[in-house]
């Protein structure tokens, strides 16, 4: 079984012996394409599995999607409230709090501001190697700060009109481990799934872990380090360089709230930890924060450990060693 998309790091060794039928799907996920294919056994079992995985997909698609207007996610920036919210929405709200306060607000929903910002500033001007005008990030910044964002059973709501949350460092993640709760509801029991992020069932069907190798962020040739995925675990990774706004790469789509502009202090960080969902959210959150506090955050989520490049070009192992 092998999910393929857009991802900070590459499955080394995962094809499929050529014997065997194969139940594919090919599409998008938050605009990016994804490919699941799924090793066929004969029974019918591989396909169901499949299709369930892509109605829940899409159900996912539906709530998280910032390019869909009708999502919940969109209703809510546009409302600055939502009633009745969907639940896997208001638990990625909440496990964003849970990183807000580990990462002392470094990691925050509510610069979806800035990346509209800085997305038209260099649509507008795509050669200037310049942000956004101070004026117009003092503005957004008055409008940011996931303490501002109130998460109850029966509503979400924003304390200002003008706010607008992202959960994209977070909702591949999360769909990577819905997608693997289907395929062991089917009894599957060795997967790798790649939405941007890699969740692993079981083992490499030689018997091995699965096996990733994570590039170099700018030298994508380069290999920085292999991983061996612990069974039913994840990795995921986040680099300014994936998404660069600026030709000069000094503006990109990983944002410090306090300073507005993008971060600066890793190059890379690639977090193992239990689930897909968590290891998406710490990446994201180390990505954005100071290198002295990785540690520390690091503790507030059992189990989970890094390996990060800084922005100087040294490889640190965190939170016991990769």
């Amino acid at each position: 079984m092998r999910i393929f998309a857009g991802a900070g790091a590459m499955a080394l060794g995962v094809r499929a012996h050529a014997e065997k039928d194969h139940a594919r799907w090919r599409g998008t996920l938050f605009g990016a394409p994804v490919d699941i294919q799924i090793v066929d056994t004969g029974d019918g079992i591989a396909g169901r599995a499949l299709t369930a995985a892509v109605t829940r997909l899409r159900v996912l698609e539906a709530a998280l999607d910032l390019q869909n207007p009708a999502s919940a996610i969109c209703r809510l920036n546009a409302q600055g409230h939502l009633s009745a919210p969907d639940p896997d929405l208001r638990f990625l709200l909440e496990l964003s709090g849970r990183l807000h306060q580990a990462s002392g607000g470094h990691f925050d929903p509510t610069v979806q501001l800035l990346w509209r910002l800085y997305s038209d500033h260099f649509e507008k001007h795509p050669t200037s190697e310049t942000g956004p005008a101070d004026a117009l990030l003092a503005d957004n910044r008055a409008l940011m700060g996931f303490d501002q964002v109130h998460v109850e059973s029966k509503a979400v709501r924003f304390a200002q009109a003008g706010m607008a949350v992202t959960l994209n460092g977070v909702a591949q993640g999360y769909v990577a481990d819905e997608i693997a709760s289907v395929f062991t509801g089917f009894g599957l029991d060795a997967a790798l799934i790649n939405m941007g992020e890699y969740r692993g069932l079981g083992r490499h069907e030689s018997g091995r872990p699965w096996r990733l190798a994570v590039p170099h962020p700018t030298q994508p040739w380069r290999t920085i380090r292999v991983i061996d995925l612990p069974p039913g675990s994840a990795l995921a990774t986040s680099a300014g360089a994936g998404t660069p706004l600026s030709t000069n790469g000094q503006h990109h789509h990983l944002f410090n709230p306090r300073s507005a502009a993008s971060a600066h202090s890793w190059a890379s960080v690639s977090v193992i930890a239990g689930c897909a969902t968590i290891a998406d959210g710490l990446s994201t959150t180390l990505a954005v924060s100071p290198v002295e506090q990785a540690e520390t955050i690091l503790k507030s989520f059992n189990g989970t450990r890094a390996v990060g490049l800084t922005s100087q070009g040294e490889l640190v192992d965190l939170g016991g060693g990769a």
